[in-house]
């Protein structure tokens, strides 16, 4: 599966990078196919393909929030002010956390308790973006999102995906 993903990105990544017509953006995605924090999308204009990554890591002593995602996408048609797309996105989100037990007639701790869990987001999806004054888009997409996650359950949800970002 990573190879098929990989050797996706790589031939979507070249023919999005084949001509100097290309789209950048920088911004905040919350996705459920797409992944959750910050992204970097590159597309190309003549194509319409494009590529997409975003991750976010929240770490401390006691609690551990990873998110990443990877995305290619393809426009299906470009307006003055929006664009209709397709895509199809995998993302990860992995969660741990620390949890001291006390002993509440002693006052004392008496060991710990590791709360983790990992899930695996993936699937294609249909979308809108809109663009707000010269250089802001909004998007909000469904995708039909199939979960996997560490405690072997299995589902197939429309989880809506959003984004807010800044194109040059």
């Amino acid at each position: 599966m990573k190879r098929i993903i990989v050797l996706l990105i790589l031939m979507c990544s070249s023919i999005a990078w084949a001509h100097n017509d290309t789209t950048q953006s920088v911004g905040f995605v919350a996705r459920s196919t797409h992944g959750l924090g910050l992204t970097y999308a590159r597309q190309n204009n003549e194509s319409g393909i494009g590529w997409q990554v975003s991750g976010l890591p929240i770490w401390s002593e006691d609690e551990r929030h990873l998110s990443g995602g990877l995305a290619i996408f393809k426009t299906l048609n470009q307006g003055r002010k929006g664009r209709a797309f397709i895509s199809f996105g995998v993302a990860t989100n992995y969660h741990r956390s620390v949890i001291e037990k006390w002993d509440y007639s002693s006052g004392e701790p008496i060991g710990e308790e590791v709360d983790e869990s990992a899930n695996v987001l993936f699937g294609p999806g249909i979308g809108l973006e809109r663009k707000f004054a010269e250089n802001f888009t909004i998007s909000l997409e469904i995708p039909a999102a199939v979960s996997i996650s560490s405690d072997e359950k299995f589902s197939i949800l429309p989880i809506p995906n959003f984004a807010l970002s800044y194109r040059w």
